[in-house]
């Protein structure tokens, strides 16, 4: 009998895949987008998460634990869907190679300036093969062990409380942005959340107790919950206008931390954030695996595991610099945000149209 992911696998799953390096910039992020008190549009953010999270839960209800490929195959004919798979599958390799990138970006000019970014990146990449040849159960409970090794890390926090100003966060609402205010603000800031909509993915293997979704509304809210307490203790400490010039606030933060035993704590924590990248990048990795998987099944274990690795390590060397990573990124996010919020629609309007179309009934799950 196959194991199955328990919520609370989930929870820490979905926890390590959204919390990334988006950590280094949330509060540089927050207060370009929003100004004064951004904080408050960053929970706004967050709300809007648990709507999206809330439309994958109806999915799963109405799903009754098929899969999301069951879902879309009874409707649509496997010749027009193949070509989307495939679309989907380089999609979230390249998006996963980017935040991959990004890290190893930061990790670069921060502790090994002199070794090229690639090189660092391969090392990288033989990782994210090691943990993809895996099976999702593992790689749950791989996801616990990044949590305990990067949550403890919040407490450094309270190192900053002596120099923190409650004067700095100001009374005012929204005030002071350094870039015009449009939508894209809402969707910079949004896309620290993106990494919850995979869950559609792990219907059919978490345990059939109707409580996959639970673990993933108390990842998203733990994700919430840290990025919340970086912000604030970056606007308190550094104020609106020093955050908006610093690009990763939480570095710098890092490297004020002084201890009598070591020197530059931040080289020795900077590659603890390594799980959390790797995780975001594994996750969408395995996505694609899943879409490419569906479309053969000639080849021997491990070989479409191994091309993915040798794709990605192909989309991180195309961005030459932080700069270009950053904007990828950012771009790749946005399409993904948009996938997020109208993939599960799609599902519900096949869902529906199925029971109908079936006498008011749904075919059950195979699991």
């Amino acid at each position: 009998m196959k194991e199955k992911l328990n919520y609370v696998h989930v929870a820490f799953l979905i926890y390590v895949t959204q919390s990334n390096v988006f950590l280094f910039s949330v509060p540089r992020i927050v207060a370009e987008n929003f100004g004064s008190n951004g904080w408050i549009g960053f929970l706004i953010c967050s709300a809007a998460g648990l709507f999206n999270i809330f439309l994958y839960s109806m999915v799963y209800k109405l799903a009754k634990g098929r899969s999301v490929f069951d879902i879309i195959e009874q409707s649509m004919p496997k010749a027009l869907l193949y070509p989307v798979y495939l679309i989907l599958a380089v999609f979230w390799i390249a998006l996963g190679a980017f935040v991959g990138k990004q890290y190893v970006n930061v990790l670069q000019t921060v502790t090994f300036p002199t070794t090229p970014s690639m090189f660092i990146y391969i090392f990288y990449a033989y990782m994210l093969y090691l943990l993809l040849i895996k099976n999702i159960y593992v790689i749950g409970k791989i996801g616990i062990l990044f949590f305990l090794s990067t949550i403890w890390m919040v407490v450094i926090l309270v190192y900053f409380l002596p120099d923190w100003s409650f004067s700095n966060l100001t009374p005012f609402l929204f005030q002071s942005p350094s870039v015009p205010f449009s939508f894209d603000n809402w969707l910079e800031v949004y896309s620290g959340f993106i990494g919850y909509e995979l869950a559609v993915f792990l219907f059919p293997y978490a345990q059939q107790d109707n409580k996959l979704f639970k673990g993933v509304y108390l990842g998203h809210l733990l994700v919430t919950a840290v990025y919340l307490s970086v912000i604030l203790a970056a606007f308190g400490f550094y104020g609106l206008q020093y955050l908006q010039a610093d690009q990763f606030p939480l570095v710098d933060m890092l490297a004020y931390v002084e201890l009598s035993f070591i020197n530059r704590i931040e080289n020795l924590l900077l590659p603890f954030f390594l799980y959390k990248s790797l995780m975001t990048t594994v996750m969408y990795a395995w996505a694609a695996l899943l879409m490419l998987k569906r479309m053969t099944r000639k080849f021997k274990p491990k070989v479409l595991e191994a091309v993915i690795t040798l794709t990605s390590i192909g989309f991180a060397s195309y961005p030459k610099l932080m700069r270009d990573t950053q904007v990828l990124v950012r771009q790749s996010i946005y399409v993904e945000i948009m996938l997020a919020f109208t993939f599960p629609l799609l599902l519900m309007m096949l869902l529906y149209w199925q029971k109908l179309r079936n006498g008011g009934r749904l075919h059950e799950s195979k699991n």
